[in-house]
């Protein structure tokens, strides 16, 4: 109930824990430490905002270990909720070789908001990147469209067919092809009206055009499960046409 107080229309609370061990041995809350790893994924991948801030690739400088241990058990129970763990991960972690002391490195090992999930228009939202994607696409298409500002509004759809082209563009450019957006097709991913639809002559009268914009963000990948099939000596194609993966 707390968090949903923090809910707004342009993004939603998103809860990391626990307190992180730094350098010189304090624990301190992880916000710096997340904060820090956003910006260097942001930053070093291509349209890097597109992608969650967390998993093994990126871990969080200056962190040697974790106030309280979030085990595998634990998250299947926390994460649904939207608890993103930051923990030390198996085979990851060293061992110093005068104190015995297991130290870094630590992980941001969940991605999500902390929605209402039995709301469906927040539960679109789950996914921290989901926020950041529509945030960005936002802000891009607001500025894109200062230039059309007090241009005319004419009766045979050239301003309609303009302001289309131009968000089009910039949505196929700036967001699909980078993979922001998901879908086979660009038609899959994104579409654009701006037409007598969705513009009453009411509005146009008042200087008001309407722009929807649909777009379908990538979701993120939490899990990977491995079916390992053990079959016998030329069996493989039984066993395909057996679970229908002919």
């Amino acid at each position: 109930s707390e968090s949903q107080k923090q809910s707004t229309t342009q993004g939603f609370l998103a809860y990391y824990a626990p307190y992180i061990l730094n350098d010189v041995g304090v624990y301190i809350p992880p916000t710096p430490f997340v904060a820090g790893l956003a910006m260097r994924r942001y930053r070093d991948e291509i349209a890097g905002f597109r992608l969650p801030p967390a998993g093994a690739k990126y871990s969080l400088a200056g962190a040697r270990g974790v106030e309280v241990e979030i085990t595998t058990g634990m998250q299947d129970v926390s994460n649904p909720y939207g608890l993103n763990a930051l923990r030390q991960l198996p085979g990851y972690s060293q061992v110093d070789p005068d104190t015995g002391e297991t130290y870094g490195p630590v992980f941001t090992w969940g991605a999500r908001t902390r929605i209402n999930p039995a709301n469906a228009e927040q539960a679109l939202y789950k996914f921290v990147n989901t926020r950041v994607i529509m945030n960005v696409i936002y802000g891009t298409l607001d500025g894109a469209l200062d230039g059309q500002i007090f241009n005319i509004i004419d009766g045979r759809a050239v301003t309609f067919n303009q302001i289309r082209t131009l968000v089009s563009n910039i949505l196929y450019t700036n967001f699909y092809i980078p993979g922001c957006l998901f879908g086979a097709t660009a038609n899959e991913a994104f579409d654009v009206i701006v037409d007598d639809r969705n513009n009453p002559a009411s509005a146009l009268e008042n200087g008001l055009v309407n722009v929807q914009v649909f777009v379908v963000p990538v979701p993120t990948l939490e899990r990977i499960e491995i079916d390992l099939l053990r079959v016998n000596i030329g069996g493989i194609s039984d066993a395909k046409t057996y679970l229908n993966l002919n």
